[in-house]
């Protein structure tokens, strides 16, 4: 795997540990990366841009400065000061990267590269002067780019993986307590692997589509539509999905067990409870003695990192379980007037998106932020307020007549009151509409 930064949020020396516990647990089915990263972005009327952000890791960002750990508090969910954080190493390593623009310049940083999957971040602004007045619109992409074609083959990689853990363990319960389960092992080998690239392919589809990023959306819904328990607890329609067979565990007497001893077999031995929020169902599964030993047998931890860890880290990133990048809280602080956003405002001119880490994937992601600015004039005064109100009315007056915006297009060099009113004048008779606009327009001059 060719990564030219870290997932932003992995700790150092921590990938071969995590990996070992995904591939030991299953757990990696809800994982991603760990911590928060804290991102700000000021532009100054004057064209400068200044960027703050504070990240996991200590990695150098070609462009940026040098990183400079600082404590972060976690725990609180107030947007912190970035310039003001305390030097130093907490428990997590945190670095403060800043850069200034002195133009409105398109800036992009790559966030994760590997052979899947290569996540990226880029701002840049649209300038648009309309005399008097310009509208300035920001926009941040999230790329996040996946083929189908990855993603299946990587789907096919972690079927074969988890459902050869399931069915280690089943043999290895199985056997001292005098059960053939052979047959049954075999079938759920099976299953499961199609159950898991479906879900899979299911999951890829829901977000192309728009759908939520969090896996235990779709994991519920391939549940309840391929279970047979309607109105059941999703937990017990993932367990029917390994129950309905026709080759069940024989008892040391050769007798099947029917489907309720199948359950208990599933819940007790293997950790594949009935009930639960999906993050407990995981964690109940990742306790199991059966699975542990299962993995030890089959992911050995002295083993080489690029031969064990990093094959199912891609896998990870390449089926959106585990995110290209920490969880964003991202702040855009605009020269002038909002008026149009998809993030939440924090502050007069000051917006606010908090991004999750598959919130892109596997395409891309855009949000933006527009403010309008009053232009001044020659003298170095502008000849509107900058009252929102004024900006506004301004703008749709410029719309509603392409010949009163040319009138305007020399907002720098000051505007002609007299053409403007000549203007108006010529539209009185014929044009009521348009004189009324231009009324309106010279009405909010000073």
């Amino acid at each position: 795997m060719r990564r030219s930064t870290r997932c932003e949020g992995t700790r150092p020396g921590r990938t071969g540990r995590v990996a070992w516990a995904i591939a030991a647990s299953l757990v990696f089915l809800l994982a991603g990366c760990p911590g928060q990263t804290y991102s700000e972005t000021i532009l100054a009327t004057d064209g400068t841009v200044q960027r703050i952000v504070v990240a996991p890791g200590d990695e150098a960002w070609p462009g940026w400065s040098s990183p400079a750990a600082v404590k972060v508090n976690r725990s609180s969910r107030t947007f912190p000061r970035l310039l003001e954080l305390e030097p130093g190493r907490g428990d997590e390593v945190t670095s403060r990267y800043t850069r200034t623009d002195l133009d409105w310049v398109p800036v992009e940083r790559s966030i994760l590269r590997s052979e899947a999957r290569n996540t990226s971040w880029r701002e840049e602004f649209r300038i648009e002067p309309l005399g008097l007045v310009r509208r300035i619109t920001w926009t941040g992409t999230l790329s996040d780019p996946v083929a189908f074609d990855v993603m299946e083959r990587h789907a096919t990689i972690v079927g074969e993986m988890v459902a050869g853990l399931l069915a280690d363990a089943v043999r290895e319960v199985a056997s001292p307590l005098e059960l053939d389960a052979g047959r049954y092992a075999l079938w759920l080998d099976g299953r499961a692997r199609e159950w898991i690239q479906a879900s899979c392919i299911a999951y890829y589809e829901q977000r192309e589509a728009g759908g939520a990023a969090d896996s235990s959306v779709w994991i519920e819904r391939m549940a309840r539509r391929r279970g047979s328990s309607s109105g059941a607890d999703w937990c017990a329609l993932t367990l029917d999905q390994f129950v309905a067979t026709e080759v069940p565990i024989l008892d040391a007497t050769g007798v099947a067990f029917g489907p309720a001893q199948m359950r208990s077999f599933l819940e007790r031995e293997i950790g594949l409870s009935q009930k639960g929020s999906p993050r407990e169902w995981y964690d109940r599964l990742s306790e199991s003695p059966a699975i542990r030993a299962a993995a030890e047998k089959r992911f050995p931890r002295e083993a080489a990192p690029k031969t064990t860890f990093e094959p199912l880290l891609e896998s990870m990133y390449a089926l959106g379980w585990m995110g290209g990048m920490s969880d964003l809280r991202h702040r855009v602080h605009l020269p002038g007037e909002i008026v149009a956003s998809d993030g939440v405002r924090v502050g007069d001119r000051c917006i606010e998106w908090t991004i999750d880490s598959n919130a892109a994937y596997p395409r891309q992601r855009v949000f933006h932020a527009t403010c309008l600015v009053a232009e001044p004039s020659s003298s170095g005064a502008s000849l509107l307020d900058e009252r929102l109100e004024t900006l506004q009315t301004y703008v749709a007056c410029l719309a509603g007549d392409p010949e009163l915006a040319k009138l305007c297009t020399s907002g720098r060099a000051g505007i002609d009151l007299a053409a403007l009113r000549g203007y108006a004048s010529s539209l009185e008779d014929t044009k009521g509409e348009l004189y009324a606009n231009a009324m309106q327009l010279i009405a909010l001059l000073r």
